[in-house]
């Protein structure tokens, strides 16, 4: 064996050692050593697996149904169960034909517990809620399929046994259910075995920012103002243990529906030296960014809090966030807008500075586990940190001529971002590979303040100063409705009831009813609806379906800057400059108003599934509010 073969194979036994599988694999690819060989076949079977190629993967395992129904049927379960795993957690918004398709296919070659087990995933928000999937990513799902696939295939395939002993004891180690979950730590049905795997050094937290003071005091800072015809609500009786479905308590799946406004408390806050304008969350709700005056971008953990929510993991003890990355000097002026692209590899913001940037995400997750504190990157370089450090990227787009209000990223298409400004009619399309303007849509008269988009990218909302809500088609490039509000005061912002949130958990709601034949609980009328945030803090709701004005409510008494719509479209939230939060039950009609903050609040952002809500205001401060 060649020196240079021999390091390399080292390095794979280290990186396959530490878990580390996504590097794994790409140094296998990128050399062409591999670690181990299970004969011609099986090296083929293993490459059309790492890579996805699930046709391919198919004409490989059908001739086996001449030789074995069983081994078949093992096989083909683990592979289209990688496969629909895959579909299910894709950043774009899941295919519900291909997704029913597969499990039909599941169904076929899976007996009732395994396929009941995968049916369950339907009705979590996200796959890593499920115990059995805490660290599942593509790479270490495929991997871990293949080598359960390796077992079955040794009946059938010459495979040399100390390479199909590698594989048991590689994962062995790893699979008892006992031990901390890992990427391989799903499948194997050997309650004999015993994990003998070591503590890994990244499970330790680190507190970047305290907790808030969970006194009494704070009951005081939350104002309970208004509930319009409130009648007495039975109190929520203590979750009470309920019937399992594939280890997942029915009692965690629909934690949404016990979301009520009173019952918010402020669980967390990021401090900053000045005003924060911009938040925006990623889609897998893990991790929030925030754009400040003080021109810089803060992620910011939020797996502590979560695990709370699910789990109980902290026992009521105080909770906090971690301020994971900072990228200082950003803009050369105040952060005003920004957004997380779906695949949670941009972040795009704009500034007073009328720039945009675009920031290329490294991995955030690596990054908090292997440093003690908030590592921070200004000028091109880091200020601190240790160990090997990823490379920052970023790119800066230049074409506005005064502020930008406003970015917005195409749900299915990194490249694709929209912008809006002050004083300019004009909408932008940007390419951000290329950094140009790829077409300005004209039509609105007046500053663009807000633009959002609808869940599959077919079209987007504007709003500006000309009092008009636009909606648009990238594909025809140009408007397709104008909606005018001449009797209402400027508009501030605009959200949508079918946004990138609302269709990911409506697909995902519907394949739970379908497979696993849960009680509709979901309106059944879901018009297509646009909500509107006013100067002088009046919200407006628009049917854009039918192209008309359905209701408006006057709970603020300064500007609304902000709107979204929860994930199961049941909750409208706003904020305003009078400090208020306000809520609208777009089932009953009822609207609340709650304060934490000492100042305007200038944006608020939804959870992509929790009952989570991040505040940022002109106090300096980002606060995590929950029931």
């Amino acid at each position: 064996m060649a020196a240079s073969e021999e390091t390399i194979k080292n390095i794979l036994k280290s990186l396959e050692a530490l878990k580390f599988y996504s590097s794994f694999y790409e140094l296998e690819r990128e050399s062409g050593v591999k670690l181990r060989s299970y004969g011609k076949e099986i090296d083929f079977f293993y490459e059309i697996v790492m890579e996805g190629r699930y046709d391919e993967i198919q004409t490989f395992i059908t001739p086996l149904l001449n030789r074995s129904q069983s081994v078949y049927n093992k096989v083909a379960f683990l592979v289209k169960r990688q496969e629909f795993l895959e579909k299910l957690e894709s950043s774009s918004d899941p295919q519900l034909d291909d997704l029913v398709k597969i499990l039909k296919d599941i169904e076929k070659v899976s007996n009732p517990n395994d396929f009941n087990t995968l049916c369950s995933i339907l009705s979590l928000n996200k796959l890593t809620d499920h115990q059995e999937y805490t660290d599942w990513t593509l790479i270490s799902g495929r991997r871990l399929s293949f080598q359960d696939c390796v077992k079955c295939l040794s009946e059938i395939y010459p495979i040399p046994k100390i390479q199909i002993n590698e594989v048991v004891g590689e994962t062995g180690n790893m699979r008892s259910p006992k031990s901390n979950p890992t990427e391989l730590g799903r499948y194997f049905e050997n309650p004999e075995e015993k994990s003998e795997s070591k503590e890994e050094p990244f499970n330790k937290k680190v507190k970047f920012w305290k907790p808030v003071d969970k006194s009494s005091d704070d009951e005081s800072r939350k104002i309970f103002i208004e509930a319009l015809d409130s009648d007495e609500e039975e109190s929520i009786e203590e979750e009470q243990e309920s019937e399992d479905i594939g280890e997942i308590k029915q009692s965690k799946l629909n934690i949404m529906e016990n979301f009520q406004p009173e019952k918010l408390r402020e669980m967390a806050k990021v401090e900053d030296i000045k005003p924060i304008r911009c938040s925006a969350f990623n889609v897998s709700g893990d991790y929030f960014v925030l754009g400040t005056n003080s021109n810089s971008i803060k992620v910011c953990s939020l797996h502590n809090i979560v695990d709370e929510l699910l789990y109980n993991e902290h026992q009521g003890r105080e909770q906090y966030i971690d301020v994971v990355f900072e990228l200082r000097k950003a803009h050369l002026g105040s952060v005003y807008c920004i957004d997380w692209a779906r695949s949670e590899k941009q972040i795009a913001s704009g500034s007073n500075d009328r720039s945009i940037k675009v920031f290329y995400c490294p991995d955030f997750l690596q990054m908090q586990e292997s440093q003690s504190e908030t590592l921070i990157f200004e000028d091109g370089a880091y200020l601190n940190g240790e160990g090997n450090l990823p490379e920052i990227k970023e790119k800066i787009l230049w074409g506005h001529e005064n502020i930008v209000r406003t970015v917005c990223y195409n749900p299915v298409d990194d490249l694709t971002l929209l912008s809006g400004g002050i004083g300019e009619g004009n909408m932008f399309q940007w390419n951000t590979e290329t950094g140009q303007i790829v077409t300005k849509y004209p039509g609105h008269t007046g500053s663009i303040f807000h633009i959002a988009a609808e869940g599959s990218g077919s079209y987007f909302a504007s709003v500006a100063t000309d009092k008009k809500l636009k909606l648009w088609d990238l594909r025809a490039s140009k408007s397709m409705m104008t909606l005018n509000g001449e009797s209402f005061a400027e508009m501030n912002s605009v959200c949508l009831s079918n946004s990138f949130t609302q269709a990911r958990a409506e697909a995902k709601n519907k394949l739970a009813e379908m497979f696993l034949k849960k009680e509709e609980r979901r309106p059944q009328q879901r018009n297509h609806v646009a909500a509107v945030g006013h100067l002088d803090g009046v919200v407006s709701l628009w049917d854009i379906t039918a192209g008309k004005l359905m209701s408006k409510y006057n709970y603020h008494t300064a500007d609304c800057r902000s709107l979204e719509f929860s994930c199961d479209t049941n909750w409208l939230v706003s904020c305003s400059f009078d400090g208020s939060l306000g809520f609208v039950n777009m089932k009953t009609g009822k609207n609340y108003k709650v304060e934490f903050h000492d100042d305007r609040v200038v944006s608020i952002r939804w959870h992509p599934y929790l009952p989570i809500l991040l505040s940022t205001s002109a106090d300096k401060t980002a606060r995590i509010l929950s029931i």
